[in-house]
């Protein structure tokens, strides 16, 4: 079934232009950290329910023939993909493809405290000593009050952290839109 939705919506990347991208269209998404607990059942000591009804999906993924994309080394925002996305975009100002939104972000706490989460690193740091693993994901989830445009936000973490890739996901099935900051540059 994997490989007839593939090959049905498999994209010609030759037509589609800027072979330097790394995103030109395609399927997209994110397999969240919690998905290795229903992989493995050796992971499934995490009390998960506490974290209660915001809980993400264990996989998402999107279908996108065409996407808005920053080009750091031009420094412009470009439509990719499909083509009239990219005429629309490609021939607007910098901050037209997302809006002029704003937003406001309270004070950012995390649901751990930090005795428990230097815990958490230390039993690793054991684990690891000991040869049972050789690397560790230890994370903790922060919560702040938040208002406005999350594309406003998601531009300002981007600008902020300026990922080498990154990704900001606005999915209808789950209305709170999700950003992504991976692999941080030099």
């Amino acid at each position: 079934d994997l490989d007839a939705i593939l090959n049905a919506t498999r994209l010609d990347h030759d037509a589609l232009g800027r072979s330097d991208l790394p995103f030109r269209g395609g399927w997209i998404g994110f397999f969240s950290y919690d998905l290795g607990r229903v992989i493995e059942p050796k992971a499934q000591h995490h009390d998960h329910a506490s974290w209660g009804p915001a809980a993400w999906p264990l996989i998402e993924l999107a279908w996108c023939p065409g996407a808005v994309v920053f080009d750091h080394v031009h420094r412009q925002w470009m439509g990719v993909g499909d083509r009239a996305l990219a005429e629309r975009i490609t021939h607007s100002s910098p901050a037209a493809p997302l809006g002029d939104e704003d937003f406001h972000l309270g004070e950012i706490k995390s649901e751990m405290a930090a005795s428990r989460y230097e815990a958490m690193v230390a039993r690793a740091v054991e684990y690891i000593a000991a040869g049972d693993i050789f690397q560790a994901n230890i994370a903790q989830r922060f919560l702040a009050d938040f208002e406005g445009s999350t594309r406003a936000l998601a531009i300002a973490a981007f600008a902020s952290a300026q990922p080498w890739y990154g990704a900001y996901l606005e999915s209808p099935a789950h209305p709170v839109a999700q950003a992504s900051l991976p692999a941080l540059g030099p």
